[in-house]
């Protein structure tokens, strides 16, 4: 009789125990699944480990409760090698999500049912290398559409795979195209597939016939017969994060995985992370600068403060459009969308509203007739003049697409204008039909950040003679500390379409995407690292974000001050006092009612050199009714 350790792939609430345990006469595997009792369901279970019951007998007298039998086995033989359960409990760990919740990234719905039903083997166990003593890895800075092409070959020749991640699936066409080239044997893999063709490409990956497997972020849980590299394109982009449970980041996980099989990591940005830059600065990963910074002939900054009255186009952009389009060169007009919220500004001086506390932007709540700190939960007087120069001229920021079209038509009603964005073209397929028609036959293509997925362009594209930024202040005017890097990221996609002139206009033409503009990404990314170190956020610190939502307004700030007193608590155990942890909130969220729900936030700093015990520590005492993001792409 054997005592077995298994994981009910069924969800159990941290920080409740995720293994259990049961008892069964049949000798099992690792990785073997089975059926088990839980709460008065049957449910499948991953085998964790085995011992006789005999050495557990001592044990099992003192136990608390009685041991139950298994079931069933489903499949005696593994279906997860041990690489694969190491990864789903580091996963875990890293960012506090139930086991069961990971697991489900390994066992999408088509390929669980098959395994259930004894009519698919999932288990590809990973071959025993030599150790080498470091694993490469690389943050490549390159042009959009560099292919590491000698890097992909050399594995080909070693026999092994190669994983390409891409941030989303518009992207899929262009890559497949190009990696085609070096190899026949390349397969896109997503669980976004049909049933049919994610079954047969997981078959024809897990028995290698499949060298160069493009894929979105969760292609990382394929069943890989000798990975030797991985690629990863746009390293920055926020889709490698996933927003519901388990929170994981695409890039953390490639590392861990790139470490179970000994394969090369290479990132690819043209615009890396300020996280990613300073740990390559760091020598984590080996730098390679391939990218040829590209600066347009003319490059002009409006100062929007100075254009009275004011309008939403300037007449100096209105200027360099008619000279573009007497030149028959393409115009593409960039306006940014993020932010739901507005921020008070100052039309003279370019002075805005911030927190008295920590020095963000605060948002004007129209509801409350309120300035709030959505980051500390600060709330102030929406202020009557502003408290620089003394002006009565102060404006709240937040500007529609429909607006800039409109004024642009009325301004140019014989030119040929489209717009994009996804009110009007909600539909892949619309998206691709605007841009064709732009690059045929457009003058004017008005967009927001839904072109950069389709970057590099798809369609041939004849010169581009201008790019204008229209306005990205309502990114660079919010509470977060990434805005800055976000609206820098813009403008190097609009110059990575190499126009002959640039025009940028902004409320802030002080501001560190501006400098990026005058002065390069290293200047940039100095700047930046020297503020966030300043102020303690990340490469410096790890973050955990804390979100409960509730219908009941006055419940839902209850819960929050609840919960910040039982953290703080903690501070009598010496967690909470150690040097840099830090607690801030709770807060409104950025949005402060969403789905008929009141939401809010706490926000927890805490020093990156120990924060993996201090998580456990902590967030076993948050509610399981809480959303627990670790590395948050926002604080909003």
């Amino acid at each position: 009789m054997y005592i077995v350790d298994v994981i009910p792939l069924k969800r159990i609430p941290l920080p409740s125990p995720q293994v259990l345990s049961y008892f069964t006469s049949h000798l099992l595997e690792q990785g073997s699944l089975v059926l088990v009792s839980l709460r008065k369901k049957k449910v499948p279970a991953i085998v964790l480990s085995k011992s006789k019951v005999s050495a557990k007998k001592i044990e099992i007298k003192r136990a608390e409760y009685q041991l139950k039998p298994i079931l069933k086995v489903i499949q005696k033989k593994p279906v997860l090698p041990l690489y694969e359960i190491e990864l789903a409990e580091w996963i875990s760990n890293s960012y506090w999500s139930p086991l069961a919740k990971v697991f489900s990234l390994f066992f999408p719905n088509p390929l669980f049912k098959k395994i259930i039903n004894n009519s698919l083997d999932r288990y590809q166990e990973r071959p025993l290398k030599k150790q080498k003593d470091k694993i490469s890895k690389k943050l490549i800075i390159c042009q959009s559409e560099f292919l590491p092409e000698e890097e992909i070959k050399r594995k080909l020749q070693e026999k092994r795979q190669v994983l390409f991640l891409i941030p989303e699936e518009s992207k899929k066409e262009f890559w497949m195209k190009r990696i085609y080239q070096i190899t026949p044997e390349t397969c896109f893999f997503s669980n976004s597939l049909p049933s049919r063709k994610y079954l047969e490409g997981f078959e024809k990956i897990k028995n290698g016939q499949i060298k160069v497997i493009v894929g979105t972020r969760s292609a990382l849980f394929a069943p890989f017969k000798d990975l030797g590299l991985i690629i990863l394109l746009e390293e920055e982009n926020k889709n490698y994060k996933q927003d519901r449970e388990p929170r994981y980041n695409a890039k953390q996980v490639s590392e861990k995985l790139a470490e179970f099989w000994q394969a090369d990591l290479v990132f690819l940005s043209s615009f890396p992370s300020v996280e990613s830059y300073w740990l390559a600065k760091n020598k984590r990963y080996n730098l390679i600068n391939k990218k040829v910074d590209f600066h347009p002939s003319e490059s002009i900054g409006i100062d929007m403060r100075k254009i009275k009255p004011w309008r939403l186009i300037s007449p100096s952009l209105i200027k360099e459009i008619k000279k573009t389009l007497s030149e028959r060169a393409k115009i593409i007009l960039f306006l940014n969308r993020k932010g739901s919220g507005t921020s008070v500004l100052c039309q003279d001086c370019g002075w805005v509203k911030k927190c008295a506390y920590c020095e963000m932007p605060m948002t004007y709540h129209f509801k409350e007739r309120k300035m709030i700190c959505h980051h500390c939960g600060y709330k102030a007087e929406i202020p009557e003049q502003c408290e620089k120069c003394k002006s009565w001229r102060l404006i709240s920021l937040g500007i529609g697409i429909e607006k800039a079209e409109r004024e642009l038509r009325r301004e140019l009603p014989e030119v040929k204008i489209l717009r994009l964005d996804k009110e009007i073209a909600s539909k892949v397929s619309e998206q691709k039909k605007i841009l064709k028609e732009f690059s045929e036959s457009g003058d004017i293509l008005i967009t927001t950040s839904i072109l950069f997925q389709y970057l590099p362009f798809p369609y041939h594209l004849p010169s581009v003679g201008l790019a204008g930024l229209i306005s990205i202040d309502s990114l660079l005017s919010l509470p977060d500390f990434r805005a800055e890097e976000e609206g820098a990221r813009i403008i190097q996609k609009l110059l990575s379409l190499h126009p002959k002139r640039f025009v940028f206009q902004t409320f802030f033409p002080h501001s560190k995407s501006f400098l990026y503009l005058t002065k390069g990404y290293d200047s940039f990314f100095q700047e930046v690292l020297r503020e966030r170190e300043a102020f303690f956020y990340p490469p410096f610190s790890k973050l955990i974000k804390l979100t409960f939502s509730h219908k009941d307004q006055e419940k839902a700030e209850n819960e929050a001050r609840l919960l910040k007193e039982k953290l703080l608590l903690s501070k009598s155990q010496g967690f909470m006092a150690q040097p840099k942890v830090s607690l801030l909130g709770p807060a409104p969220g950025f949005v402060p009612k969403f789905k008929g729900k009141y939401v809010w936030n706490i926000l927890i700093k805490l020093p990156v050199d120990n924060y993996r015990s201090l998580i456990r520590v902590l967030l076993t005492e948050v509610p399981p009714n809480w959303k627990v993001d670790i590395d948050p792409v926002s604080i909003l």
